[in-house]
C-alpha cells in the first residue's frame, strides 16, 4: 500500500512525516448506515505522524512530499492481530464459560477473553513496532514547498 506524506522534520538520520487521514466515506453509497464512518469520526481528526529511516539514495528535506510504501505483510499481520485475536479469545472464553457456568458464565468469560485478546494484541503490535521488514519505507521523493514554519512533532 502506497501513500503520500509530507516531511515535517529531520533528526539523526530519521524523517518525521505527516499523512492525512483518508477515508472513502465521501464516495460510498452506504453513507449513514456504515460503521466505518462512525469509527473514522471517533478517531483522530488531525494528521498522523510517522517516523521513517532516511535512506542515502532517497534524500528528502523538510517540506518535500514523499511516497511511502507500507509492506503488505505489515497490513495483514496487523489486521489479524487487532481484529482476529480478540474475536478468537472472546469465542474461546465464551465456550469455556458456558461449559462451567452456563449463560452468565459465557457472557463474563467472553468479555474477559475479549479484553485479554486486546491486551495480547497490543503487546504483539508493540513488539513488532521495531521490526525493520514491517516498517514503511520511502519509494519516491518530490520536492515540495520550503517552509520556515516550525512543526511540533507529537
Amino acid at each position: 500500500m502506497n501513500e503520500e506524506a509530507r516531511v515535517v522534520a529531520k533528526e539523526d538520520g530519521l524523517l518525521w512525516l505527516v499523512t492525512q487521514r483518508q477515508t472513502s466515506c465521501g464516495t460510498c453509497a452506504a453513507k449513514k448506515g456504515c460503521s466505518q464512518k462512525v469509527l473514522a469520526e471517533l478517531g483522530a481528526k488531525d494528521a498522523h505522524y510517522i517516523k521513517v529511516d532516511q535512506h542515502p539514495e532517497m534524500q528528502a528535506n523538510v517540506g518535500d512530499i514523499v511516497e511511502i510504501m507500507v509492506p503488505g505483510e505489515a497490513i495483514v499481520k496487523g489486521s489479524l492481530q487487532i481484529y482476529s485475536l480478540p474475536l478468537l479469545t472472546m469465542i474461546v472464553g465464551a465456550a469455556i464459560g458456558d461449559g462451567y457456568a452456563g449463560d452468565g458464565g459465557a457472557i463474563a468469560a467472553a468479555i474477559i477473553g475479549f479484553c485479554a485478546g486486546l491486551w495480547v494484541s497490543k503487546k504483539l503490535i508493540n513488539q513488532d513496532a521495531n521490526c525493520r521488514r514491517l516498517q514503511p519505507e520511502i519509494v519516491a521523493v518530490r520536492p515540495g514547498l520550503v517552509t520556515t514554519q516550525a512543526v511540533e512533532v507529537r
